[in-house]
């Protein structure tokens, strides 16, 4: 049950503070930021598309140049925007209607007519048509495993031929004992995450994002047995949460050996 709680909890740290829970430093907990902030959070964005996009062509398409790309858990348009300033088309989806409000508002800041926003749900039931690019970061580890599993399966079918994704999946933990046992306090002791709110002074039922861990060895076969040969990947570390960026291209033939 508490999986399910998963989207309601992300509507709920939207409306609460939209830029915080997609980067959650300090400076950016606020309902509205200032607009030296903002150009702060919009240029983290614009700096890893172009550190993925250098992976991309360095490491499996020096070429590559998608014309059409989706950007999933695309929150305030933090990455969908940078996307859409360098291609033709660009569709963000996300559970959250106050995200996809915002990431339209900043949309309409930056002049930009190029993207489309869609509610997503667990088959993106919404989202039409095949993708040169598919992007998400720092999203999949606040979706329960088999809900994430199901839908990078629905991201790979809607990858066009030649198509590349660049997903990033948290896979183990490498915090001190302290922080282990005060997140399974949060997640597993029921109404232990409320009692901590009111201690903190919020409110009672003030949301809690849960950090999910994939296998791996899974994801690897869910790629390779649905046509995607060639593969890079990168190691992440955002406060001992470890992750992978993974990336890699649909072909059109498998492999000759």
């Amino acid at each position: 049950m508490r999986a399910k709680r998963t989207d309601k909890d992300w509507e709920a740290c939207a409306q609460i503070s939209p830029y915080y829970a997609v980067s959650i430093y300090d400076k950016f907990n606020a309902k509205d930021l200032d607009d030296e902030l903002v150009a702060e959070f919009f240029e983290s964005g614009e700096d890893y598309i172009a550190t993925v996009l250098g992976f991309i062509k360095n490491h499996l398409d020096a070429d590559f140049q998608p014309a059409r790309c989706l950007d999933f858990g695309c929150g305030t348009g933090r990455l969908a925007i940078p996307l859409a300033k360098r291609f033709s088309a660009v569709t963000g989806v996300d559970v959250s209607e106050t995200m996809l409000a915002e990431a339209e508002r900043n949309c309409r800041n930056f002049a930009l007519e190029n993207i489309e926003f869609v509610c997503s749900d667990d088959m993106l039931s919404k989202v039409k048509g095949k993708f040169d690019f598919i992007n998400s970061y720092i999203v999949f580890q606040h979706i329960e495993p088999r809900r994430g599993e199901a839908l990078l399966k629905r991201m790979i079918d809607l990858l066009a031929d030649d198509g590349i994704a660049a997903l990033h999946f948290t896979y183990s933990v490498n915090r001190s004992v302290a922080a282990r046992l005060k997140y399974w306090l949060h997640a597993s002791v029921p109404l232990a995450h409320n009692l901590i709110n009111l201690l903190k002074g919020r409110k009672f039922n003030h949301p809690y994002t849960l950090i999910n861990q994939y296998d791996l060895n899974k994801l690897f076969r869910m790629v390779q047995d649905n046509g995607c040969e060639q593969a890079y990947l990168r190691f992440s570390n955002h406060d001992g949460l470890l992750g992978v960026i993974l990336m890699f291209q649909k072909s059109r033939v498998g492999i000759v050996w």
